[in-house]
């Protein structure tokens, strides 16, 4: 079986296709890596790997299904209903929430731990997946560590790895390449590296859950 790794914001422009294509992209140096665009509305990840850049294959979910791979590292839509985010819950390994560190980005974070925990009430059945916040376009300052203090307050874990905000971000998506394929960047390497640590940590959660 797969290990899966989701990607899920209520709230757009916290990058998450951008975690989904890095995420997937650093997995694809330890084994075969499919990106799961599963945003049938908006279809980015589809989009982004339309040039065939990427080193990893992007498909439909119901492609992936019938597909062998290690990683499975699925683009979830926004707005999943209750039940099929308890669903998804159930079904991944590691169920990561990107979001800046702006309140309204943080409420969303809070509402979405707020279903899974009535979910898990009224199913009587416990979700699987390991679920950890994912703190990106993070500038250096006040905001992070209001961010962090506000998480913790909260019950919510977080990884100790942060993504940057650049402009190289837009310009791999625009490029249809990861962030360390980007010319004429001088943060482009440590947007990457950002990412890096990011997958890490997930391989870390996610032997410590099996």
């Amino acid at each position: 079986m797969p290990r899966i790794v989701g990607i899920l914001s209520f709230k757009g422009g916290v990058g998450k296709t951008t975690t989904a294509v890095h995420i997937a992209g650093h997995l694809a140096r330890y084994g075969e890596t499919i990106g799961v665009d599963g945003d049938d509305r908006n279809r980015s990840m589809m989009t982004w790997a339309e040039g065939g850049a990427l080193p990893f294959r992007v498909m439909s979910l119901i492609e992936a299904l019938s597909s062998r791979s290690e990683y499975l590292v699925v683009d979830v839509r926004g707005g999943l209903p209750d039940v099929e985010l308890f669903d998804l819950a159930r079904s991944c390994d590691l169920l990561l929430i990107p979001a800046n560190p702006e309140v309204m980005s943080l409420d969303g974070m809070r509402r979405t731990f707020d279903v899974l925990k009535s979910q898990e009430v009224e199913s009587g059945t416990p979700w699987r997946a390991r679920v950890a916040a994912l703190l990106t376009m993070v500038r250096p300052g006040r905001k992070l560590d209001e961010a962090h203090a506000a998480l913790g307050t909260l019950g919510i874990p977080v990884l100790d790895a942060v993504v940057r905000g650049s402009e190289a971000f837009r310009d791999a998506s625009t490029q249809g390449v990861l962030v360390r394929d980007v010319k004429g960047s001088s943060l482009a390497k440590s947007c990457w590296l950002d990412y890096e640590r990011v997958v890490k940590e997930c391989l870390d959660i996610m032997d410590l859950s099996r």
